[in-house]
């Protein structure tokens, strides 16, 4: 349904230039490092960690909502996914608290608001063919399901998995690791909370990183870590 052009939620992003498009060398953001840029909403912000210029293009992009900011209605052909980081995003399907994580597949539609302001995580264009699932998950319920991981210390959230695309959260205590290991698909971690090292160099909370097909990690942490990750969803070479 495109009844609502994707033009008032991020007008003309794909007409940037690209931004950390090559997937064959380890990308990072620090987010702390990078200025707020207006977007086309007033009192909504926006730094842009990813952009490709496919047919269908993929960003993410992380969005600060001030208290009392709005997007008009609209769609995002691509599909939309986004994890609440802070405060409460709404639309007019419900409230979303920190988080939560949502997924509204290609042709879904909706008006974004918050009335105390929020900070999201949001990626679009990123569905493999086929996922057509809405999902609202809220990481943070008694009914959700974190289960211990193979390496002491650390337990995980399973948010989302189709075909070989998978995102968890994983949260790490203080002191521990997750043991080395490759990612044949590459991977995508955003630190939530904390800090990790991935045995080469140390990031911080709210670090945005991007490891290619084959890479070999061993993460760990001195103060502990809430990581959102994914794999599997890289653009065919």
């Amino acid at each position: 349904m495109d009844s609502f052009p994707n033009t008032v939620a991020f007008k003309n992003d794909d007409q940037h230039e690209d931004l950390n498009a090559d997937f064959s060398v380890p990308a990072m953001v620090d987010t702390r490092a990078v200025s707020w840029q207006p977007s086309p909403a007033p009192g909504v912000l926006r730094k842009r960690l990813e952009l490709v210029s496919f047919s269908q293009p993929r960003i993410t992009t992380l969005v600060q909502f001030e208290a009392g900011s709005s997007f008009k209605q609209h769609t995002h052909s691509g599909g939309e996914e986004f994890l609440v980081l802070s405060g409460v995003f709404s639309d007019e399907t419900g409230d979303y608290e920190e988080g939560c994580y949502i997924r509204n597949p290609p042709g879904s539609f909706h008006a974004p608001f918050t009335h105390e302001g929020c900070q999201i995580l949001v990626k679009l264009g990123q569905f493999q063919a086929h996922d057509d699932k809405q999902l609202v998950l809220r990481s943070k319920h008694y009914s959700c399901r974190w289960r211990p991981s193979n390496e002491p210390g650390v337990s995980k959230l399973d948010l989302h998995q189709f075909q070989n695309e998978m995102v968890t959260l994983f949260k790490i205590n203080p002191n521990c690791w997750m043991d080395k290991k490759c990612y044949p698909d590459g991977v995508e971690i955003f630190i939530y909370q904390g800090s990790l090292s991935d045995g080469n160099n140390q990031y911080s909370e709210g670090c945005w990183l991007r490891y290619p097909v084959g890479s070999r990690l061993k993460i760990s942490t001195v103060d502990g870590a809430l990581l959102y990750m994914k794999q599997g969803h890289f653009p065919e070479s």
